[in-house]
This record gives structure tokens, sequence and C-alpha cells, in this order.
């Protein structure tokens, strides 16, 4: 279970990559009004927070109500000024990070009811999310 989440993860990664850096290349805007730029960046973010709040349940913490409106704000305003070849670079690090401590997780975790089974499930649904709305935009 663990190596076919963690491949599916990779997988919509890298098409989500691609569709934004495609999407980037060609000035592709989504119906939202976010382009390339705000997806990766927001995309970074949620990446961030994986790697904190998962070694966080590890230890115990409860489960955690996310306002997605308010972190997707906050997300974009900490990546104000930044050039998308800088949040991409942000979003490939945070990846790295994220990918290691999956990897090092005991594959308990990823069985349904783990503590990271449904965080990478939601990740890979969410980049694959955006992966076809960029590529759907662009077409």
């Amino acid at each position: 279970m663990k190596q076919r989440m963690l491949q599916d993860f990779e997988q919509a990664y890298n098409r989500v990559l691609r569709a934004a850096q495609d999407a980037f290349a060609r000035g592709v805007t989504l119906p939202d009004g976010w382009g390339a730029w705000e997806v990766v960046a927001h995309l970074a973010a949620w990446e961030v927070e994986g790697s904190q709040r998962i070694p966080a349940l590890l230890a115990g913490a409860g489960s955690k109500d996310y306002d997605t409106t308010e972190f997707n704000v906050s997300a974009l305003a900490q990546a104000q000024g930044q050039t998308f070849e800088q949040v991409e670079a942000s979003f490939r690090q945070a990846h790295q990070r994220l990918v290691s401590l999956l990897d090092a997780l005991d594959g308990r975790h990823f069985n349904e009811g783990g503590l990271a089974h449904e965080w990478v499930l939601a990740s890979t649904d969410h980049n694959n999310e955006h992966a076809q709305a960029l590529e759907d935009a662009g077409a």
C-alpha cells in the first residue's frame, strides 16, 4: 500500500509541475483568476504543512480543521514577490522534504486509518485536480 501511494503521489506531483510549467510559459489563467504561480505557491505551502503536520500527528496531536480559504490567502501572501522559478523551487524542496518524511514512515501509517493515509490521498488528489484544471485551461 505504502509504495503504491507514494508512486501515485509522485506521479501527481510530476503531472502538476509539468502542467504548471506549461501554463506559466503560455500565460494560462484559470477561471478563478489563478495562474501557474498561484497554483505552485499554494501547493508548496500545503506540502510544507504536511511536513509539519504529519510529525505532529505521530507525536499524538489531534486532527486539525483547516480554513482552506484562509490558508491559501496566507500561502500566497507569504510567497508574494517571488518569481515563478522561486515558487517552483520552493515546491520542489517542500516535496522532497515531504517525500523523505513519508518514505521513512512504517507502512502501517499508509493503511486506511493510518496517520499518513488521508494526507497522501488528499495531496495526490489535490495535485491531480490542479493539474487537470491547468491542462483544461491551456487546451
